[in-house]
């Protein structure tokens, strides 16, 4: 299937799934300091990232995803909600904590390469371990 496709050539999935990994990860590693981490979906929305980066998908479903500020209700949401009513690691669509992992989408496995991204990213920004 042409659409599916798309999506998975651009590696949607992969990057969402290690963001709640990476989430998951810091909200452990941080939380006797009292920061929260928090990932979220902002559903699929018409936007021009979306256009360029999935061309078919866009077309297909032309006024059919959401808004720009309807996808980033949750982001802002999440922002201005008191750190006692959410839970850090949590992941987050439509306002409300919702599954990390689909039924066959593969997405379990990405923990294990966080400790790898973890110390690239501390490489890269001449940080020590």
């Amino acid at each position: 299937m042409k659409l599916y496709d798309d999506i998975l050539s651009e590696g949607v999935f992969l990057n969402l799934a290690l963001q709640v990994a990476l989430t998951e990860k810091w909200a452990e590693m941080y939380k006797d300091k009292g920061i929260g981490f928090y990932s979220m979906h902002p559903g699929w929305a018409e936007t021009p990232g979306v256009a360029k980066s999935l061309p078919d998908f866009s077309k297909s479903l032309s006024g059919k995803l959401r808004s720009s500020q309807e996808g980033a209700d949750t982001v802002i949401w999440l922002a201005l909600q008191p750190k006692e009513k959410l839970n850090s690691g949590d992941f987050y669509f439509d306002r409300a904590q919702a599954p990390k992992h689909l039924l066959f989408a593969a997405t379990q496995g990405s923990h294990s390469a966080i400790d790898s991204i973890l110390q690239n990213l501390r490489s890269m920004a001449k940080l020590s371990s």
